[in-house]
């Protein structure tokens, strides 16, 4: 209370030119305050905000990541049904049937050579690699589309050479499909 007194006193007793310093002092101080007040709220907001907007972008990896992994289960779902089908399948006979039936035998100067690919969760990859010679591409396109209209088989690779000064291809293919691997391997 005594200081407020002693405030009072010195404000009345001040002329107009020495209020107007201490008022414009007084505001000087309470805008400096306020300024760096306000500084280190925006600087704070400003870390939140940034702390907010990596959580999103993680939160979307994290979505995006779920989704696929889904979308992964899903197709695993769907090829273990397809080789559940028929676990006795076997990727030599069909493309033997395939091909005797596209008429193609005589495009095919050497037996496929097939080996194991790859062993992933009880599924070994089997590999069938041909060279097919002289082939026109409507040739061509009907194995392909014969390949696709199976299940079981995927295309793993394909090369086509044009012959020069002719109207067909040679073509090297490489097919697989998933087997379940046997107890001895």
């Amino acid at each position: 209370m005594e200081a407020l007194n002693k405030l009072k006193h010195t404000l009345k007793t001040a002329d107009t030119r020495e209020l107007f310093i201490y008022a414009g002092s007084f505001i000087a101080a309470l805008s400096i305050v306020l300024s760096f007040a306000f500084y280190f709220h925006l600087k704070r907001v400003n870390y939140y905000t940034q702390q907010l907007s990596t959580l999103d972008k993680q939160r979307k990896e994290a979505r995006n990541l779920l989704s696929r992994y889904k979308l992964v289960n899903q197709r695993q779902t769907e090829v273990e049904d397809i080789l559940n089908q028929d676990p006795s399948f076997r990727i030599e006979p069909i493309y033997a049937n395939l091909i005797q039936k596209l008429g193609l035998t005589f495009n095919q100067p050497e037996a496929p050579t097939s080996d194991n690919g790859e062993t992933v969760k009880g599924k070994t990859e089997r590999i069938l690699k041909s060279r097919l010679i002289t082939m026109s591409m409507k040739q061509l396109t009907d194995l392909l589309s014969a390949i696709a209209d199976i299940p079981q088989l995927y295309p793993q690779a394909l090369e086509i050479t044009k012959i020069p000064n002719a109207r067909a291809v040679n073509v090297d293919l490489t097919i697989a499909t998933l087997q379940p691997t046997s107890p001895s391997t």
